[in-house]
């Protein structure tokens, strides 16, 4: 509410504006049977020795998921939204799914789960990421009316210098290509 204020009273500002918002997109597990991922796992790839970080909206049922055996693998879990480490505290589920997916095709990686809320934190996140040496982000949410989505403007470019520092970061597309998005 004081964006305006602001902008009017600091000298040199051209534009300024409130942080891109993400939304959560479909969770569909296809399964590791029907993705050929057990061949896999049987021949010994299994994701072992690999950091995987999901970006995410929300981890709530984290702790359920855990306790039935579905994420033993969780190594780290950071909230960027309030700077602590839990994670179940938005109502939002699609985080938890998502890190399933993951485990369930890599159940040897370990998996950094990370909560963020806007472009800020997302841009922290994908930094802690460089900093510590994981090598795959998987970040299955939708930024919507942000950029172009041909790989340039703010969001895709934190995926662009995760990519220059060598990690691999995945995005789910076309989850709502039915819907006319």
């Amino acid at each position: 509410d004081r964006l305006l204020e602001i902008a009017d009273r600091v000298s040199g500002v051209a534009y300024i504006r409130e942080p891109y918002k993400p939304r959560p997109l479909a969770v569909t597990s296809q399964g590791v049977s029907l993705t050929g991922a057990s061949g896999f796992h049987s021949a010994g790839f299994t994701g072992a020795g690999i950091k995987v970080a999901i970006i995410d909206l929300g981890f709530d049922g984290l702790a359920d998921a855990q306790a039935a055996g579905e994420l033993a693998n969780v190594a780290y879990t950071w909230n960027y939204t309030t700077g602590s480490s839990g994670v179940e505290t938005t109502g939002e589920i699609h985080g938890t799914g998502v890190a399933e997916i993951v485990a369930d095709m890599a159940p040897g990686a370990s998996l950094y789960l990370l909560l963020i809320g806007d472009e800020v934190d997302l841009s922290n996140a994908a930094q802690y990421c460089i900093d510590h040496g994981i090598r795959v982000i998987n970040h299955s949410v939708g930024w919507y009316n942000t950029d172009y989505y041909d790989g340039t403007g703010d969001v895709a470019g934190v995926a662009n210098d995760a990519r220059d520092n060598d990690i691999l970061w995945v995005n789910a597309a076309g989850n709502e290509g039915s819907d006319g998005h």
